[in-house]
Parts: structure tokens; sequence; C-alpha cells
């Protein structure tokens, strides 16, 4: 069978005007998986960037004016190779998460951004998409109906199978 390609480290960006929340994010992505963080201090600058880099997660900061308009433009970017996953920070301001669900966040965190909240939230999404990049490979790799290997990956066995006959000196 052909090994999993290890998977590129996500793009996040982080759309808040708060420096610490933007340090807690940094440290939080260091400590527990490597990822390219962006900082976008408006909704234009969410933007340009949502449209620049293959972004798969994009969290906002609720308290900004412009956070409703963030959230609805990343639904509306088109989409990237990878899901898009939209996450709505409080910090310490009551949230109305239905809201924020209707306007198109995935999901609301109350608390503040250092908080064991979010880092147990990225831990979990590293999880899932882990686990999304192994489910993609398989189905890329062989049919889901019949375990068989597709063309691809039969062509790649049999390269294997050839070159260890001539290694062992079997006629082909």
């Amino acid at each position: 069978s052909v090994s999993p390609s290890p998977a590129p480290h996500p793009h996040v960006v982080l759309v808040t005007q708060q420096p610490s929340w933007a340090q807690a994010v940094q440290a939080t992505l260091r400590q527990h998986g490597q990822a390219t963080l962006h900082l976008a201090p408006s909704a234009e600058a969410a933007h340009a960037l949502l449209t620049l880099w293959p972004v798969e997660r994009v969290w906002v900061d609720a308290a900004l004016p412009c956070a409703e308009a963030v959230v609805q433009a990343a639904r509306a970017c088109p989409p990237a190779p990878r899901p898009l996953s939209v996450g709505v920070l409080a910090g310490t301001q009551p949230m109305d998460h239905l809201a924020w669900v209707v306007a198109g966040a995935d999901e609301c965190l109350d608390g503040s951004v250092g908080s064991n909240a979010f880092e147990a939230r990225w831990l979990a999404w590293l999880r899932e998409r882990e686990d999304r990049l192994h489910r993609f490979e398989r189905l890329a790799l062989s049919d889901p109906q019949t375990g068989l290997p597709n063309h691809t990956a039969g062509a790649a066995a049999l390269v294997k199978a050839q070159a260890a006959a001539l290694r062992a000196g079997y006629p082909l």
C-alpha cells in the first residue's frame, strides 16, 4: 500500500486588533502543531488573505465591528482545496452563539484566547484535519466499494513489484 504523505501546515487567519490574542494564538500554534498564522486587523485585510492563501481556519474576534462581515466574506470565498472552518472568539464579551452560526460561523468560543478551551479546540481541529486528509488519501488511492487500488495506486504497486523482481533476479 502507498503510505500517506505528510500534510502541509495549515494556513490560519486571525482577525483581531488585540496584540495579546495574536501572541496567545501564536504560542498555541507553536506548541501544538505548526501552522502559518496570518494576522488581519480588518475585514479588508482578512479578505485579501483569504484570496491569497489556501486558508483552512479563520478565527474572528467577536468584539470587532467588522466581525460579522468577516464571517460572511469567508463563506463567500471560492472553495479552497480543503474545507474552510470559521470560528468566532468572544473573549470576555457575552455572545449570542445562534446569531453567529446563522451568520456562517462553524463554532463560537467563549473565554480568553489563551484559555484551555481554545487550546483544546485547536487540538481537536488538528485531529479532525488529519483524519480528513487520511480519508481523502484513501479515497484517492482505492475504490471505496471494492477496496481495490485505483489506477494510480495500482501503477505504483506494479512499479514496486517490478523493482523487487529485478533486485531478486527474477525474470519479468
